[in-house]
């Protein structure tokens, strides 16, 4: 009997602790995705980040990205981040240069083995083969059709500091009869 007005008190300090309880502040966005947030009861980028129409992309240094994607298989809009770019001196077997990708939901930095950089009289270049397909990564290999998988290499040309014209070509191709063209595309650099 001496437990019993314990218990009741313990109850009673429970019952009056749960019945206090606030409900928990419900967005009215709901789930935001893609790295977007709420914004004035909307879905949407903040400031500090690019809007890409579904998805917002990491403002960063040195980022040009790639919105006219359609018709390239495997690809959709992505930003290329180049980092530490130091031209490609002759002889060199190993790339001192770094580049990241940042798509939809995935980024991948500090890439060094494919990439390379070179000083051109006529415009500096990058060269990135075997290139990881933003959204997939690795394995590279892109299903173009249910009879064809390539590798995609992406080849482009400075056209002044802050463009560079730029061409996905296939490669690896499981039908080496039936290559896909090459896509042609602009990447611009990000304020």
């Amino acid at each position: 009997m001496k437990k019993l007005p314990l218990l009741l008190a313990l109850l009673a300090l429970l019952w009056t602790a749960c019945r206090d309880r606030t409900e928990p502040e419900v967005s009215p966005c709901g789930y935001c995705p893609n790295n977007t947030v709420c914004m004035d009861d909307a879905c949407g980028c903040p400031p500090d980040k690019i809007d890409m129409g579904s998805w917002c992309m990491r403002r960063q240094d040195n980022l040009f990205i790639a919105r006219d994607m359609l018709g390239c298989p495997c690809f959709e809009p992505f930003g290329l981040v180049l980092a530490n770019i130091n031209p490609e001196q002759p002889g060199t077997v190993i790339s001192t240069s770094l580049y990241g990708i940042e798509a939809r939901e995935t980024y991948n930095a500090g890439m060094q083995a494919n990439f390379a950089y070179y000083k051109r009289p006529g415009g500096d270049s990058i060269s990135i083969w075997s290139m990881a397909i933003p959204k997939a990564f690795f394995p590279s290999y892109c299903e173009i059709s249910a009879e064809q998988r390539c590798m995609p290499h992406l080849g482009g040309r400075f056209v002044g500091p802050d463009s560079i014209r730029a061409t996905i070509t296939w490669t690896l191709c499981s039908d080496p009869d039936n290559i896909p063209e090459p896509y042609h595309f602009w990447l611009v650099r990000e304020p």
